[in-house]
């Protein structure tokens, strides 16, 4: 497992969740939800939401996702954050299901 300098610092090892979040320095790094654009989100890890370590662009199905142990393939997301993207990226594959559904319904 690769960490950063930093990052290890005070941390066990194997501990995946606090190397991500001591990297981002305990807070969000969603920097792509609606609510705080072209900002970065202001939740911080011992606030009120969870803080998850989880992959920056989570698919449609994140539970095929949480495999990663590689703390450089993810970052430090919020609850809300978190859910937002999974939404957006499953509103993005039905939406893609949908196109070929009708790309093949005007063939025939």
């Amino acid at each position: 497992m690769t960490t950063t300098p930093e990052a290890a610092e005070g941390i066990p090892p194997g501990d995946l969740w606090g190397i991500v979040i001591s990297r981002a320095r305990s807070r969000c790094q969603c920097e792509r939800c609606p609510g705080h654009r072209p900002m970065r989100c202001e939740h911080m890890a011992g606030g009120p939401v969870q803080m998850l370590a989880a992959p920056a662009f989570p698919g449609a199905q994140p539970e095929r996702e949480r495999a990663v142990t590689d703390p450089d393939k993810l970052i430090a997301i919020c609850g809300p954050c978190y859910d937002g993207a999974v939404s957006r990226a499953r509103k993005a594959e039905r939406d893609a299901a949908r196109m070929v559904r009708n790309d093949q319904e005007a063939l025939f």
